[in-house]
């Protein structure tokens, strides 16, 4: 996911070991018990997101904000 490019068979591939990756960790933690919802940390929630808005809005490394934040930084240590 965090590559230039990305093939459409990898993003629907990549998608699917993903989706199967956190519906698995969610059985073996989760559980589907609400005093075990802290187990399920919103960076592993992310992952299902992936795939449908790298489609709609390209890849994570070019649209993530942390992208941004450190071409600051490197242009800030540049003055």
């Amino acid at each position: 996911m965090y590559q230039r490019q990305i093939s459409n068979r990898q993003l629907k591939l990549t998608n699917k070991f993903l989706l199967k990756w956190v519906f698995e960790f969610k059985h073996l933690y989760y559980q589907q018990k609400t005093e075990r919802l802290h187990f399920v940390h919103q960076c592993v929630h992310l992952l299902i997101h992936l795939g449908p808005e790298a489609t709609c809005l390209g890849l994570p490394s070019l649209s993530a904000q942390w992208t941004m934040e450190r071409m600051i930084g490197v242009f800030g240590s540049l003055l």
